[in-house]
């Protein structure tokens, strides 16, 4: 897996992960949330524009997760990260937000993400168990 920023003719691959990953909040009752159409791509090249848009891109070099930010108060905020469901509970997520947070730092006021904690709200949220069952 590497993580490089988005190309601009991959704007709509990121809808096709957000599509995709609706999967986590169907199989929980969460349809209405499942069915939202993902961030037009007008917007998601906004934030590739920026230069705050990531993927996590498999082996070929086809995006399987993405993460996009913006400069809030002079501060890296994370937007969204999606990540496809065959290649979730594998540290893609993770590796984005690493990435994010890494470059937060230049240019503006240090980012502080406080990782374990959105993760483990997110992970509560879909009912999944953190890896390795904390």
């Amino acid at each position: 897996m590497r993580i490089r920023a988005v190309h601009q003719a991959e704007l709509t691959a990121l809808q096709d992960i957000e599509r995709a990953a609706g999967v986590w909040f169907r199989e929980i009752g969460m349809a209405e949330i499942a069915e939202d159409e993902p961030p037009p791509v007008a917007e998601l090249a906004r934030y590739a524009r920026s230069g705050l848009a990531w993927v996590a891109a498999d082996g070929e070099d086809r995006p399987v997760a993405y993460l996009v930010a913006e400069r809030v108060d002079g501060n890296l905020h994370v937007e969204q990260v999606t990540v496809r469901p065959e290649s979730a509970r594998r540290g893609v997520g993770r590796a984005l937000l690493d990435h994010a947070a890494e470059r937060g730092g230049r240019g503006a006021d240090a980012h502080h993400l406080h990782r374990g904690a959105v993760e483990r709200a997110v992970l509560r949220a879909v009912r999944l168990p953190p890896a390795g069952g904390a």
